[in-house]
């Protein structure tokens, strides 16, 4: 894998193309209500997949946030596993 772990993912270059959500949500039906809609807009609007989105006030819990849609481009897919190429994956996993 290219990163340790989410943090790190998050603090590189892909984490530019994420949209971060300063508004109070509700993490009940409205985060994946939003999530779902803006990974549906597609182009020309965004990239397929859309872009990831950090909630930063997440309703009821002070301090947490919330990460969604990180993985819904091939794009970042490929940024986070470290390869030019899923079919690369599947051939390491095959191996």
């Amino acid at each position: 894998m290219a990163y340790d772990d989410l943090r790190t993912g998050l603090s590189t270059r892909q984490s530019k193309r994420s949209q971060y959500i300063k508004q109070e949500v509700d993490p009940i039906l409205e985060i994946s209500e939003i999530a779902d809609r803006v990974s549906k807009l597609g182009p020309p609007a965004h990239a397929p997949g859309g872009p990831a989105l950090l909630f930063e006030n997440i309703k009821g819990y002070p301090g947490a946030k919330v990460l969604m849609n990180q993985f819904g481009s091939e794009r970042r897919m490929r940024l986070a596993l470290g390869v030019d190429s899923l079919d690369d994956v599947a051939t390491a996993f095959a191996s």
